[in-house]
């Protein structure tokens, strides 16, 4: 199909939710890796549109990709959504915060514990006032017991406990 009569980028990150949300795993993953190498190979033209709109499908495709154990790409979806984030909108901590987190707990399940504490740390510098704050840190304070960093781990998990005691990681 041309380019000018296919349906927006987000609008098919859609048929990837509902085709894993109907159990067909496989047409999922099919259909968000074609997306993925779409945003890859053509991110000007697919940006575009409406950037904020990518940023937040492709993070949608990341948080897919993650929760079927598929971390390298789920970060290829993350990390240019975080820069077009940057780019467009260098003020919504919320968003990059979240993102940040999300290439952490990526990076953390690849075993690169460093590059994850980086992330995590960096989401709760973004989230000083944030009600969620508790929730960044249930996630940091297990990236930090994963690096070996076990005092801070302990303090995080304290602090998220001390706010939200039905919260745990």
């Amino acid at each position: 199909m041309p380019n000018a009569e296919r349906p927006p980028f987000d609008e098919r990150v859609r048929w990837v939710e509902q085709a894993a949300q109907a159990g067909n795993t496989t047409q999922a993953l099919a259909l968000a890796r074609t997306l993925l190498a779409e945003a890859e190979a053509d991110a000007e033209s697919v940006a575009a549109a409406d950037p904020s709109r990518l940023a937040h499908a492709l993070n949608w495709l990341g948080m897919f990709f993650f929760r079927q154990s598929f971390h390298h790409e789920a970060l290829a979806a993350y990390r240019p959504a975080l820069a077009i984030m940057q780019r467009i909108a260098p003020d919504d901590a919320a968003n990059h915060a979240a993102l940040h987190n999300n290439i952490g707990q990526a990076e953390g399940r690849l075993h690169r514990h460093h590059d994850a504490v980086v992330h995590l740390e960096r989401a709760l510098a973004l989230t000083p006032l944030d009600p969620m704050r508790y929730y960044f840190e249930s996630l940091a304070a297990a990236g930090m017991l994963a690096a070996g960093r076990h005092d801070e781990a302990i303090a995080l998990c304290e602090s998220s406990l001390r706010v939200n005691g039905a919260h745990t990681p």
